[in-house]
């Protein structure tokens, strides 16, 4: 075999290094992308944080459950309370309709 002459080297190495330079540029380029990518989700992640934080917890939900169970309860008495004035107003509607047709009818200031 006949001894390579230093062009075939040269050439060799040529192709080598391009070979490794465009590896490393494929490399760059990815990891380029993966960290734009990293920041992106990190944005997420922070906006999606922050919204978290002003959710109510376990107990404040629960206080609230509570909150409205005593609301329900003070409308049914509240129902209850105008029933009754409801009631009273009838009998006071019912004796100014007497009073009203006595003083029309029977008498009254003539």
């Amino acid at each position: 075999m006949p001894p390579l002459d230093l062009s075939v080297w040269l050439y060799a190495a040529s192709l080598f290094g391009s070979l490794l330079a465009g590896a490393f540029a494929l490399h760059v380029k990815r990891d380029a992308a993966t960290r734009r990518e990293q920041l992106i989700l990190e944005s997420r992640l922070a906006r999606i944080e922050t919204r978290v934080e002003g959710l109510p917890d376990k107990g404040a939900l629960h206080d609230l459950a509570i909150s409205v169970t005593r609301v329900e309860g003070d409308m049914k008495s509240l129902v209850t309370h105008i029933g009754g004035i409801e009631t009273g107003m009838r009998r006071i509607e019912t004796v100014v309709n007497r009073q009203e047709d006595w003083l029309l009818n029977r008498g009254g200031p003539k």
